[in-house]
């Protein structure tokens, strides 16, 4: 029960900046007001919302209506974080010890479609060597790569020209780490002018593009709090 209701508030935070995260000009109108997914993460992709469910083991996406369909299961592993590139291709994380939780892997657009029953056969390490791999996210403008490490408390970066040749191990000259953070970071997200915005337990934090410009957080934003006026 305690992690469904860890879960359950993780997505209401996901939810809160979600409106964020759908890009310029691919802003829609979801005809729902809730969905119960038991999502830890999520992502916008051609006109559906993705979600993690970490308690069922699987993916699902959801449609403007409300219709949930499910296209990965997991057979009894923990999707916790979830995103698309600019070309479609998809990329996942795991939650728990048991699972490759040090990785994070990516199944290419032409393998991606509903129904995937056995996802490890299309799945390739992208980044490897981590300790708790959780959140990530593709920036908008960039094509940059981000992740965090839940552990170690820690954001890297990897620029869309050097993301490439996998696996990348964290320990690459290409991943270039961007800020330790006083707490654990879960998951990530950009809004569409590049703010950063990632998750621990209740809280948001809130980095400013202007922050990111130079490579390294400076200045982040604790305890942010989203509202209209935002």
């Amino acid at each position: 029960m305690k992690v469904k209701l860890r879960m359950r508030r993780i997505f209401l935070i996901a939810m809160a900046i979600f409106a964020m995260i759908l890009p310029i000009g691919a802003q829609q109108t979801f005809a729902f007001t809730s969905a119960n997914t038991n999502a830890s993460g999520l992502s916008y992709h051609d006109g559906y919302i993705y979600v993690a469910n970490f308690v069922d083991s699987k993916i699902s996406k959801i449609s403007d209506d409300g219709t949930i369909t499910d296209v990965i299961n997991f057979n009894n592993g923990e999707p916790y974080s979830l995103d698309f590139d600019s070309e479609g291709n998809f990329y996942y994380t795991f939650a728990y010890i048991g699972y490759p939780i040090d990785k994070i892997y990516k199944i290419s657009s032409t393998d991606f479609s509903e129904g995937i029953g056995n996802p490890a056969e299309i799945s390739t390490e992208v980044i490897t060597g981590g300790v708790f791999l959780y959140g990530l996210a593709f920036h908008p403008i960039t094509g940059d790569f981000y992740f965090g490490d839940y552990v170690l408390k820690k954001l890297y970066t990897i620029s869309k020209k050097d993301f490439n040749d996998f696996p990348i191990p964290v320990t690459s000259p290409k991943v270039h780490e961007i800020g330790t953070m006083p707490y654990s970071v879960s998951d990530i997200a950009f809004d569409s002018i590049g703010n950063l915005y990632f998750s621990y337990s209740s809280w948001i934090t809130k980095v400013t593009a202007d922050d990111l410009a130079d490579g390294h957080i400076d200045n982040p934003i604790h305890n942010y709090v989203i509202t209209a006026e935002n």
